[in-house]
């Protein structure tokens, strides 16, 4: 349910760490020249372009190898800045056994106030971040618009734990349910909006990103027809799998707040992220040729 909220997370979370990282290795260089500490510097310990363009593609890849960047762990606080630890200290090894092993000149105290700084700086960014992100969801901005389908008990507790974690970044819209009953009327604040033959035309008019399936078994049929119906949208499909006949050979699990879900249709990968996705691959290529050449 995160993977909307977390394309934009990840297109920002990148740059900040690639960011945070050159400028740590600029710093470092800086101190280590300023601060009248360790032994002088040879030209040979000179850092030359071709070692930024190197760290650029070892902390890329070591993000990735670490999962940096998997949704799964973006609006986790303690996993993400683990998992980033764990990237840093990773790349900052193969760095200086790679700058070791070609450069015997490199300055050993630059690359410990390097350590230092990165490690601070890509905990900070990630601190930064959350703060900022949690800001704008709390007040409406890039909240991703969710409405289910079925006001009973289960709908009513997914209702309640997506509104209990406001850091997930999720604004539910409301109910849709057959009972006629119950249309119309407002549970806890949000309210039934119509029946699930309004599916569809709700799902438009309300800018719907989410769609949340909460039928009971019985109700099979009905969930194809609402199913079918949400196709024709723009909007993600969700079902609480254990009211669901588990043989989609398709089917992507998820979790939100412990109550299992199981995604129908996947998001369709924005434009800005299929690009992001193409630079890094030339960055990681173009990268790749100079890192074979001689440093």
């Amino acid at each position: 349910m995160l993977e909307r909220s977390g394309f934009r997370y990840l297109f920002f979370l990148y740059l900040a760490d690639i960011l945070v990282t050159v400028c740590s290795l600029a710093l470092a260089t800086w101190l280590r020249y300023e601060l009248p500490w360790g032994l002088g510097l040879t030209p040979q310990g000179q850092l030359t372009p071709q070692v930024y363009v190197t760290v650029m593609f070892i902390w890329t890849a070591m993000f990735y190898r670490f999962s940096t960047y998997n949704t799964k762990y973006l609006l986790s606080g303690f996993d993400a800045i683990e998992r980033a630890i764990a990237s840093v200290l990773a790349s900052w090894l193969i760095l200086a056994g790679t700058l070791f092993m070609t450069n015997r000149g490199v300055s050993r105290l630059l690359l410990v106030y390097f350590l230092v700084l990165n490690l601070a700086g890509v905990t900070v960014a990630r601190v930064l971040m959350r703060l900022f992100i949690r800001t704008l969801q709390s007040r409406g901005v890039s909240a991703i618009r969710v409405l289910i389908i079925g006001a009973g008990k289960v709908g009513q507790e997914l209702a309640e734990r997506l509104t209990s974690r406001k850091q997930l970044g999720l604004e539910l819209v409301g109910y849709l349910d057959d009972s006629p009953a119950k249309v119309g009327n407002v549970i806890d604040g949000y309210p039934i909006l119509g029946s699930l033959d309004q599916a569809a035309e709700v799902v438009r008019k309300q800018g719907v990103d989410e769609v949340v399936i909460a039928l009971p078994l019985h109700a099979y049929k009905r969930m194809e027809q609402v199913v079918a119906s949400i196709q024709k949208t723009s909007a993600n499909i969700k079902v609480v799998p254990d009211l669901f006949a588990m043989t989609l050979a398709a089917a992507i699990p998820e979790e939100l707040d412990g109550i299992p879900l199981v995604g129908i249709k996947g998001p369709v990968i924005p434009d800005h992220i299929r690009l992001l996705k193409r630079v890094m691959d030339i960055v990681i290529s173009s990268a790749g040729l100079v890192v074979l050449s001689p440093l």
